[in-house]
């Protein structure tokens, strides 16, 4: 995703969501995330996985500190 701006040098933090479902929330999906910002450009890659490496598509929460 662009973040418009250069995030090279900013801190990370990925962690798989639970969506509102209804009255109540569905947890989280089981599985493993990276977010890696690309060096000199304004863009964070995110990659989720289940646990035996096959792509996930699950919600997730993305934090970049800078």
């Amino acid at each position: 995703m662009d973040l418009g701006r250069d995030v090279s040098a900013c801190q990370l933090a990925a962690t798989l969501a639970g969506v509102k479902s209804g009255d109540g929330v569905e947890p989280a999906r089981a599985g493993l995330i990276t977010a890696t910002a690309d060096p000199g450009v304004n863009t964070v890659r995110a990659s989720v996985k289940d646990a035996t490496g096959a792509p996930l598509d699950a919600p997730f929460h993305l934090l970049v500190a800078c």
